[in-house]
């Protein structure tokens, strides 16, 4: 949410606040003139509040997955979350920081470490750390790895030995020995040939932060499909659960009989796709009415289809 936004949304809540509050003193007789009175005015009763706070929250959400994915020309917001990456490659390394800071930040400085070629002057980087090999929770396969994204530094004077930086977003602590790479690596070019998935395509969500059993609205998701399936940022899948072929028993005349039955799938979500890689995407849970775990399937759902009709 920009400031502009935030300060209006302040102002009609204080608004509302004021307005509660007003009533309820005249309800109860307690209203007096502002000159005579010297009580101090008791504040809205708490579920008022609650719920204002519940609104505001939602919509501050809501705008900032809007804005990651239509207007915001910064790569940050796409790639912040995290990502699962085949084989991530580093280009260098944090090797200090000037002033010999252990835990460093947004606006220190550091000295970078080139594994091979020389750094360019301003080129920025992505500092990360992999974690966890990931694997699909349906075929076994292993997708890669989970990369999470520190930060981002930019070279200000390149040397033979180390270069000097300046780290221009944290998300976490970065620390000597963290790696550095190239933007390129985390937010790959499309296929030029790219192509708008059938509505319904099926995906898996292959992954969750901290593997966490349970996942509702606002969380994130990993799925497995990305650019060279024709998924874009901005595309959104619907989650479901159900849709399995149960056998019940049937008793007969003559005998007992197995027969299938289908149970259809319900929607249970939606989720918001915020970054691609290769094969995998990066993904907001933007509804949620169940939770939300590792394995559940996604059908592919976008606007784009429509738009070309």
């Amino acid at each position: 949410m920009s400031k502009k936004s935030s300060i209006h949304v302040l102002f009609a809540l204080a608004a509302l606040g004021i307005v509660f509050q007003d009533r309820l003193l005249w309800a109860d007789g307690l209203f007096e003139d502002e000159e005579t009175s010297t009580e101090t005015l008791v504040a809205p009763p708490p579920p008022l509040i609650e719920e204002d706070r519940s609104i505001e929250v939602l919509e501050e959400v809501d705008v900032e997955v809007e804005e990651a994915v239509q207007s915001d020309p910064d790569f940050w917001n796409a790639i912040s979350k995290g990502m699962i990456l085949l084989a991530p490659k580093a280009d260098g390394e944090i090797a200090a920081s000037v002033d010999a800071k252990q835990m460093l930040g947004q606006g220190d400085t550091v000295y970078l470490s080139s594994y091979g070629e020389l750094f360019s002057p301003e080129q920025e980087s992505v500092i990360f750390k992999t974690l966890e090999p990931v694997f699909h929770p349906k075929t076994g396969e292993r997708l890669g790895d989970m990369v999470e994204v520190l930060g981002v530094v930019r070279v200000d004077v390149v040397g033979e030995d180390v270069s000097t930086g300046e780290i221009l977003r944290s998300k976490n602590p970065i620390y000597k020995k963290d790696k550095i790479a190239s933007i390129d690596r985390f937010i790959p070019i499309p296929p030029a040939d790219l192509v708008i998935p059938e509505e319904g395509a099926e995906g898996t969500i292959v992954a969750v932060p901290e593997e966490r059993v349970s996942n509702a609205q606002h969380d994130i998701v990993y799925i497995d499909r990305g650019s060279e399936e024709g998924i874009i940022p901005g595309d959104q899948f619907v989650i479901i659960h159900g849709g399995e072929r149960l056998s019940v028993s049937s008793k007969t005349s003559q005998a007992t009989a197995t027969e299938g039955v289908n149970i259809p799938y319900r929607e249970v979500g939606t989720i918001l796709v915020l970054a691609t890689q290769e094969h995998t995407a990066t993904a907001r849970i933007i509804r949620s009415v169940e939770e939300v775990v590792k394995g559940d399937t996604v059908l592919y759902f976008s606007q784009r289809q429509a738009a070309l009709q």
